[in-house]
């Protein structure tokens, strides 16, 4: 359906060999990408932890105490991730 004095547009889609902002992409061996995929997930998770769940201001002094805010911080982490795959 076409509306009056709108252009529509295709999907901006990249081309081969370079990322969504136009700049070329170095390509990378199998193992590298998996590599890669695996540990931008893993930084993510600690981006979370310290930005979301008080992991970056740690206000407790005992080596326990740290231990246990954190592993509260991660149970929340973990609660949040399964609410938003199940919901």
């Amino acid at each position: 359906m076409a509306f009056p004095g709108i252009v529509l547009y295709p999907q901006n889609r990249a081309e081969e060999g370079y990322n969504g902002r136009g700049q070329e992409v170095i390509p990378m061996a199998p193992h590298e990408a998996e590599r890669y995929k695996i540990r931008s997930g893993a930084e993510r998770a600690n981006s979370r932890l310290k930005e979301d769940f008080g992991a970056s201001n740690v206000m407790v002094k005992r080596h326990s105490k740290v231990t246990q805010h954190l592993m509260f911080g991660v149970i929340v982490l973990f609660a949040d991730q399964l609410l938003h795959l199940l919901g």
